[in-house]
């Protein structure tokens, strides 16, 4: 899968890739899941990251 920007906020426009998903596995917690994504940017040159929460539809 592709992980890509929301648009929502006004930080950044829809649709810019920010890279894949290469694990997925449930936390600790049983109820949320630990997601890692391959950024496709050299991390070095990222100056903030904002996360969205949503549900899967």
């Amino acid at each position: 899968d592709v992980v890509r920007t929301s648009g929502l906020g006004g930080n950044s426009p829809a649709d810019l890739v920010i890279g894949t998903v290469v694990k997925v596995k449930p936390s600790s917690n049983g109820i949320d899941f630990e997601v890692y994504v391959k950024p496709y940017a050299q991390m070095y040159d990222i100056s903030f990251v904002t996360i969205i929460k949503g549900m899967a539809e």
